[in-house]
């Protein structure tokens, strides 16, 4: 798999912010701080990485040097090459990744009250924990994983704790 960066300059991001959204250059710089600051925290919980460091790519290509066009083409190409065909390696990895990108929107959509919230899978077989304040939240948090298309196999690594345990700790009054 071929992983690609397109680095645009800081100035080139906020002239287009100014001109989509019609702000000023102040507002637009702090827009453009606070979507990266987003993006850069979801990119960590889902994936464990600073998506902001080259090493991780295969291809960095600057947008300022380059047009649109030139830049497809080249990637296009580079993608072409033997060494970044998916493998069936490569294929489970981006199934796994699907399948606890799921999970995580999934359990995060229904509310249940899971802190420190870990999921990871392989094979199909996922590994998910936190602190619940009930038991019953472990059976019905993976009942629902296993209706996710692709999972084989879930494991639960849950810790119960009563919320006067979670609030106060063991604090004997």
């Amino acid at each position: 798999m071929l992983n690609v960066f397109l680095d645009t300059p800081t100035e080139s991001r906020i002239k287009h912010v100014i001109a989509r959204k019609g702000l000023g250059e102040e507002a637009a710089k702090k827009y453009l701080e606070e979507l990266d600051r987003i993006r850069d925290r979801r990119i960590r919980e889902l994936f464990k990485i600073n998506w902001r460091d080259p090493t991780r790519y295969d291809l960095v290509l600057n947008t300022a040097r380059t047009t649109v066009e030139t830049a497809a083409r080249m990637i296009a190409e580079v993608s072409q090459g033997e060494e970044y065909r998916p493998t069936p390696d490569s294929l489970q990895a981006m199934k796994d990744l699907t399948i606890t990108a799921s999970v995580e929107a999934m359990l995060m959509a229904s509310r249940l009250e899971i802190s420190n919230l870990e999921v990871e899978t392989r094979c199909g077989e996922v590994h998910v924990g936190g602190v619940i304040l009930a038991e019953s939240i472990k059976d019905f948090a993976a009942d629902m994983i296993r209706k996710i298309p692709g999972v084989t196999r879930v494991i639960t690594y849950f810790v119960v704790t009563p919320s006067e345990h979670y609030l106060y700790g063991d604090v004997v009054w």
